[in-house]
């Protein structure tokens, strides 16, 4: 494996990204996959990613799309600019449409667990027509019902994504991030 740093906004995605390579045969070390606790935290990183750079690791940043990957994109192309540093990126969905990691994770689910996804969008519906004071959730949300659907919660805090009955890991959603890993692997 290539000397690699990997910055993500949150630990699902570091908890995400690590399964993945695993699922992968890359074992990776922990330490170079760096929780921004959120998009914004890279500014307080730019030392770490110049000095990681001169140090011969390739610096990677997986983020979300969020509402516009063109927008995100041209983000990260000034952030570059601005702070003189050096990464490749990958945007979560697929790196060409708006999104997040969560949508990915959608495509993952294993079709015979979809009936959950069915009963959570009728509660969506539910909250959202019920009262305008209720706040309908999330994708994350959805995703974390799914996890709790299926898991001990006690026992299981982070989603375990190597469970081949609950995610496919060989998805073909999961081509575009597995070809850009791959290049620095």
């Amino acid at each position: 494996m290539s000397k690699i740093k990997i910055f993500l906004e949150g630990d699902a995605d570091v908890n995400y990204i690590i399964s993945y390579l695993n699922h992968l045969g890359h074992q990776i070390n922990k330490n170079d996959v760096i929780d921004l606790d959120g998009k914004d935290n890279l500014v307080h990183k730019t030392t770490d990613l110049k000095k990681f750079t001169d140090s011969g690791f390739m610096n990677l940043v997986i983020f979300d799309a969020d509402n516009d990957f063109n927008v995100r994109k041209r983000e990260l192309k000034e952030f570059m600019k601005e702070h003189d540093v050096k990464f490749e990126y990958f945007l979560f969905p697929n790196d060409k449409d708006q999104g997040e990691l969560e949508n990915l994770l959608c495509d993952l689910i294993n079709p015979s667990h979809l009936p959950i996804f069915t009963c959570f969008d009728a509660y969506e519906v539910c909250i959202s027509t019920a009262n305008v004071l209720y706040r309908s959730p999330n994708l994350k949300h959805k995703i974390y019902s799914y996890h709790y659907s299926l898991e001990n919660f006690k026992s299981q805090t982070k989603i375990d994504f190597s469970k081949t009955d609950h995610w496919d890991l060989n998805h073909i959603a999961l081509v575009p991030l597995k070809s850009f890993l791959s290049k620095y692997l």
